[in-house]
C-alpha cells in the first residue's frame, strides 16, 4: 500500500504560516525523478507570465499522481488546523513536476500561485542557487531537506519566487489545491 511509502506527518514552522513536514525519502524522492527524466515530456507554456518547464502528473505520470495524491491528503487535514480552516471542501486540481536548469528556465519571479493551499516538494539537492523564496516572509527552502513538504496560503500572504539557478539542474513537485466551498475561486 502507498502509504507504507510516506513519512509520518510531523508539521513545523518554516516561516511565518509556512509548514514543513518530511513526506517521503531521499530513495522515493530519486525514483519519481528518475521517472520524470524518463517520461521526459517537459511542456514550456511561453505564454503564461509565470510559465515553468512543467510535466503534469495526472497526464503524464497519472500512477505516481494517485500515490502521492492519498499522502498528500492525508497530510493537509493537519495542516488546515494550523490555519483554523476546514479541510473537508479542500481539493487537489495540479500536481505537476518542475525542472530548472541553466540551458532553459533558471529562475521565476515573484508571483501568487492560484491555490488555496499550496505544496512543494523538493526533489533533489545537486544545485547551487534556485532556491524557493518568499520575500515577505523572509524564508527560504535551501535548508529543506530532499523529501520534506512545504504547505503555504497560496494566495494573497505568499508571494513566492525560485532564485537564479547558479548550477545543476533544480527538480520539484507543486501542488496546488482549490476550496469548493469558496464561491470567488476559480
Amino acid at each position: 500500500m502507498s502509504h507504507d511509502l510516506f513519512h509520518p506527518t510531523d508539521l513545523k514552522p518554516l516561516g511565518t504560516d509556512i509548514l514543513r513536514t518530511p513526506f517521503l525519502s531521499q530513495d522515493i524522492c530519486e525514483i519519481i525523478l528518475e521517472c520524470l527524466k524518463e517520461k521526459n515530456t517537459w511542456f514550456y507554456n511561453a505564454k503564461n507570465p509565470h510559465h515553468t518547464d512543467d510535466i503534469h502528473f495526472k497526464k503524464d505520470l497519472p500512477e505516481w499522481y494517485a500515490i502521492l495524491e492519498e499522502g498528500l491528503l492525508a497530510v493537509l487535514v493537519p495542516a488546515t488546523k494550523y490555519w483554523d480552516i476546514s479541510s473537508a471542501d479542500i481539493e487537489i486540481i495540479n500536481m505537476f513536476a518542475v525542472r530548472y536548469t541553466l540551458s532553459e528556465k533558471t529562475e521565476l519571479a515573484k508571483h501568487h500561485d492560484d491555490s488555496y493551499i499550496t505544496c512543494s516538494l523538493k526533489l533533489n539537492s545537486n544545485y547551487e542557487g534556485g532556491e524557493l523564496f518568499f520575500p515577505r516572509q523572509k524564508t527560504t527552502n535551501k535548508q529543506v531537506d530532499v523529501g520534506d513538504l512545504l504547505i503555504w496560503p497560496g494566495q494573497i500572504t505568499h508571494p513566492h519566487s525560485s532564485l537564479p539557478l547558479v548550477s545543476g539542474e533544480k527538480y520539484s513537485i507543486t501542488v496546488w489545491t482549490k476550496n469548493e466551498s469558496l464561491k470567488n475561486h476559480r
